[in-house]
């Protein structure tokens, strides 16, 4: 009973210091439009506290420019894709996902699920690009970057991967390492298969592992490890690299 009355107590706080920077979320941007700037970074630097909170990066970054802190603004508008990237990769429970007809349900689910974090992630894309092209953090933030356009870009009926052609070269996984199937969940003997729609880059890295279905015990996030922990060569489209999506799938069985 102790035990239940304390994670309805944790549950309460969580979610009263989510209320609270939503709202610090708002007042820094109402300060910001307002012009008061050095009130508004207050108020935004309290929201940041909160990683998901897209919307208060972006507009931290536009109140450091406003500031005169320029050099700051790209750590903002870089946290914002970062942490962007991060949200679309968490399971999320009670949702119906997209109908496994490639990268277009892929798009279709991100828009629908995340318009509002997916428009603050590009517009700090296309600050940070305008703030300068050579910057530390646009160069770490190139796959990134990538991945969120792609995401973000109007959806198409395009399969999975390149049909077999003479001009169309599908991706070659060579390296697929399988998840850790944590103490706990074999404790409590979970089993089951994780399914995720993975965005294959033409750079050769893993731009977002998108969990399709949802195990507990920390599988779900195990598996998303092992997904972005692939090694691929790209596929090829007229010879020049190219963006897939492809579904991968990693089994959990309790008499392994």
């Amino acid at each position: 009973m102790k035990n239940i009355l304390k994670l309805i107590l944790f549950a309460f706080l969580m979610t009263s210091a989510v209320t609270a920077q939503s709202g610090d979320r708002d007042k820094g941007v109402e300060l910001y439009n307002a012009g008061n700037f050095g009130n508004a970074a207050k108020y935004l630097e309290l929201a940041v506290k909160n990683e998901r909170d897209i919307v208060a990066f972006y507009y931290l970054g536009l109140t450091r420019e406003k500031s005169g802190l320029s050099k700051d603004a790209p750590k903002a508008y870089a946290k914002a894709i970062e942490n962007c990237l991060k949200l679309l990769e968490k399971p999320i429970t009670g949702v119906v996902l997209m109908p496994e007809t490639g990268k277009d349900s892929l798009k279709r689910y991100v828009q629908r699920i995340y318009p509002n974090e997916l428009d603050a992630a590009m517009k700090s894309v296309e600050k940070l690009e305008a703030l300068n092209a050579a910057n530390s953090a646009l160069k770490d933030a190139e796959s990134k970057i990538m991945t969120l356009k792609f995401v973000t870009s109007k959806p198409d009926l395009q399969p999975t991967e390149p049909a077999d052609a003479s001009n169309k070269q599908n991706i070659k996984i060579t390296k697929n390492p399988h998840p850790a199937y944590s103490g706990t969940a074999i404790a409590n003997r979970i089993g089951g298969a994780i399914r995720l729609w993975v965005v294959f880059l033409p750079n050769g890295k893993i731009g977002l592992a998108v969990p399709i279905n949802n195990l507990p015990d920390g599988l779900t996030e195990a598996s998303v490890n092992a997904a972005k922990g692939i090694k691929f060569e790209p596929a090829l489209e007229n010879g020049k690299p190219v963006t897939v999506v492809k579904q991968i799938e990693y089994g959990f069985w309790t008499g392994r």
